[in-house]
């Protein structure tokens, strides 16, 4: 289970839904001064993360041209994760119950493992220590939530990006609310948890809705293009730019026809889908009485 916020670029009229489809829009690779920035940006989130959170740190950063993720910052003890892409970033609580406080840190006044609590020293004093377990963890996930909080509030300067709560389905506030995940999502507890960010784009592609606004943009763009090719091959210029646009154009009606069809096969399957969930199976037990 985890608990992940995602920061996305969005313009003032922007949804979320649509902020989210034009994250998953593919964007041509980047070069060497792409990366060199999106690393400069991670560097100062790393930078920031590391004064504020004042926490081992675990980081990662791209070296190379053509992957889509500029660097990774893991803090192992509450398995905080912030990771930067190319267009967005992630925040994200691995184990929202993991604790932070080792056995030798201090919580408030009163110190835990084998120093004192007040005047009564733990380890020996079984009932000081019990009661003292419940408030301690209390205190442990409110640490680790101020961590989430604080990531997001760095990473949100450092981009300009702003930040969104999938869990919640609303822009987030500050709020970390467990219960939105404390749900059984089929997947083994000892499996690995896939990135929310992973699991909302894949979401998006298969949502019918947004898959016709993106054959419709493929559409417009396809007859734009091709109108204006066939206008210039009319006009006796027939040069290779020519046949480019055209040919570019024709490539967008092509996928602008197929991801229409794949809409309506998507919503097709989901009102079958519903229909299925609404109908009575042929074997329920019926309040028949035999004559």
């Amino acid at each position: 289970m985890s608990y992940d916020i995602l920061l996305l670029p969005r313009q003032p009229d922007q949804d979320w839904d649509e902020a989210l489809a034009a994250d998953e829009v593919e964007s041509p690779e980047g070069d060497q001064g792409d990366l060199d920035a999106g690393v400069a940006v991670f560097r100062r989130i790393e930078a920031r993360l590391r004064e504020q959170l004042t926490v081992h740190v675990e980081t990662w950063v791209a070296e190379e041209v053509g992957g889509d993720v500029f660097g990774e910052l893991t803090v192992p003890g509450s398995g905080l994760q912030v990771e930067l892409y190319d267009r967005s970033a992630s925040v994200s609580l691995s184990d929202p119950d993991a604790e932070v406080l080792s056995d030798d840190e201090t919580l408030g006044d009163e110190t835990l493992g084998d120093e004192t609590l007040g005047d009564a020293t733990l380890g020996d004093a079984t009932t000081v220590a019990d009661d003292a377990a419940p408030a301690a963890d209390a205190v442990d996930r409110e640490a680790i939530h101020d961590q989430l909080r604080q990531a997001v509030r760095i990473v949100a300067e450092e981009t300009g990006y702003e930040a969104y709560d999938p869990q919640r389905g609303a822009a987030f506030d500050g709020t970390v609310d467990e219960s939105a995940v404390a749900v059984d999502s089929g997947v083994p507890d000892d499996q690995p948890a896939t990135s929310l960010r992973a699991e909302s784009l894949t979401a998006m592609r298969r949502d019918p809705a947004a898959m016709r606004r993106r054959a419709y943009l493929y559409l417009g763009i396809g007859v734009v293009l091709t109108v204006l090719g066939v206008f210039r091959l009319f006009d006796g210029q027939g040069s290779w730019l020519t046949w480019l646009v055209l040919a570019i154009g024709v490539f967008d009606l092509i996928g602008g026809v197929m991801m229409m069809s794949l809409a309506k096969q998507l919503s097709a399957a989901d009102d079958g889908a519903t229909a299925d969930d609404g109908a009575t199976p042929d074997d329920a037990p019926t309040d028949r009485v035999e004559q």
